[in-house]
């Protein structure tokens, strides 16, 4: 038998395999899975950035309950069709400010992003006159 060499490096799909496996055994070995998470607001709304590697789309999931905004990702278990891990849970309170009809999840290259769009951008600050009674 030859020996064959691998270039791991260049490898992207067993790269990425290799480090699922990894998150996988380590939160059965009772660690956990503990994502990059970026809140940024500028004056259209609030981004919600969620940075895990290895973990696909597929394994999000985005749930809206009221003013509770909760993103959570599992692993199937392989012997188990019905059955999962959870890896990954983080809930969001949303301001009444952002027009929850408009919410979004964009993901790209392993980062997730949320897009809080608000209801009225121009309207957020509103000075508040004031008079003196004597």
């Amino acid at each position: 038998m030859a020996n064959k060499k691998i270039d791991f490096l260049n490898n992207k799909e067993l790269l990425r395999n290799l480090l699922k496996q990894a998150d996988l055994i380590n939160t059965i070995s009772g660690g956990r899975i503990d994502p990059t998470v970026k809140i940024k607001t500028d004056d259209e709304g609030i981004v919600i950035s969620i940075n895990a590697p290895s973990i696909p789309l597929e394994a999000y999931n985005i749930i809206l309950d009221g003013n509770q905004l909760t993103v959570l990702y599992t692993i199937n278990i392989k012997e188990k069709q019905d059955e999962s891990l959870p890896m990954f849970t983080r809930a969001f309170e949303v301001p009444s400010i952002v027009n929850t009809d408009k919410i979004e999840g964009v993901f790209k290259e392993s980062m997730l992003t949320l897009i809080l769009p608000f209801k009225n951008p121009n309207r957020l600050q509103k000075i508040i006159p004031k008079r003196s009674i004597e």
